[in-house]
């Protein structure tokens, strides 16, 4: 029905992909011996990453995930966010005292994962998902989304980010989810 809060854990410097921007933005070799301009490249990085990943509503970059998210009841709770590996927990926070939840299974669609409880839940109840989200490490991302992350970091880099985000919207747009109905 309706996700409250999603909160994922911070991108380690490690994953970021900063000597792949730094090529593609045609940067001498020795370019991080300038002090500051890696964690400039890394602040761009991370701005990038999230905007891609909020117009997909796909977490890009494995990592850990909070959500909370009120149900429609039943077993079946879809998850507005793809792909979810792992499911580490699950938690009622309405019932009075918090509940935690047995996790059945998990199982991916296109655009979203259903975890599947145990038990069925009410409508209306308010779950808290801890799980671990993410294609993997960048070399796991899709093409199209790893080029409009690449591109839209260099765009906010030049001071031409509105040109870069119509670009990567157009690299993105074979892994956007259409939302003609209602779901979950």
């Amino acid at each position: 029905m309706a996700t409250i809060k999603l909160e994922r854990d911070r991108i380690a410097d490690a994953d970021l992909p900063v000597a792949q921007l730094a090529r593609q933005m045609r940067l001498p070799e020795g370019y991080a011996t300038v002090p500051g301009q890696e964690a400039r490249l890394q602040a761009r990085l991370r701005a990038a990453i999230a905007d891609i990943e909020a117009r997909l509503a796909k977490s890009l970059l494995l990592r850990g995930a909070v959500m909370e998210r009120i149900v429609g009841g039943g077993r079946d709770c879809p998850l507005m966010l793809a792909p979810v590996r792992e499911v580490l927990s699950v938690k009622r926070l309405d019932a009075g005292a918090p509940e935690m939840l047995e996790v059945a299974t998990l199982r991916a669609e296109a655009h979203c994962s259903i975890v599947s409880l145990v038990r069925p839940v009410p409508e209306g109840a308010r779950l808290r998902f801890v799980l671990r989200a993410g294609y993997g490490g960048w070399d796991d991302l899709p093409e199209g989304a790893a080029q409009a992350v690449l591109l839209l970091a260099e765009g906010l880099d030049s001071g031409d980010a509105e040109a870069a985000s119509r670009r990567a919207a157009a690299l993105i747009a074979p892994e956007r989810d259409l939302r003609l109905g209602a779901r979950g």
